[in-house]
């Protein structure tokens, strides 16, 4: 058998009904082994942790502020907002997380987040995909 990327792999498995309540099931982690059980895939560690999409410039600054040792996302939503203005300096996510609509900024906000709670810098590409524009 093929091994897939990881990233690929189903996580999680719908089971068959139950005989005696009738009721179907969803397992998390690995799957049943003897797949008497658990046999339709539902998810994928892509499906459920989506890339954070963002420019090379965005990027790039994105590891500049990682440089910082800024560590709480009030921080780091700080610093973009402050140096933006006074610097310069994080122009780019500035743009994308601080201008446009109400709602545009809420939703890229709420990604930035979540992309700031789960990055890790070893491995940036589980979590970041640099569009080429």
């Amino acid at each position: 058998m093929t091994k897939l990327n990881p990233t690929l792999n189903p996580i999680a498995w719908a089971s068959s009904p139950d005989k005696i309540t009738g009721h179907s099931y969803i397992k998390l982690g690995k799957e049943n082994p003897n797949r008497q059980i658990y046999t339709v895939p539902l998810y994928t560690h892509r499906k459920i942790t989506p890339k954070f999409k963002m420019t090379q410039d965005e990027f790039n600054e994105f590891n500049k502020i990682q440089e910082t040792y800024v560590s709480t996302l009030y921080e780091v939503l700080s610093r973009i907002h402050r140096d933006r203005g006074v610097l310069n300096e994080y122009k780019n996510l500035y743009t994308r997380l601080f201008e446009g609509s109400i709602r545009e900024q809420s939703i890229n906000q709420l990604e930035f987040s979540m992309l700031w709670d789960k990055f890790n810098a070893l491995n940036p590409e589980e979590f970041i995909e640099v569009l080429d524009v």
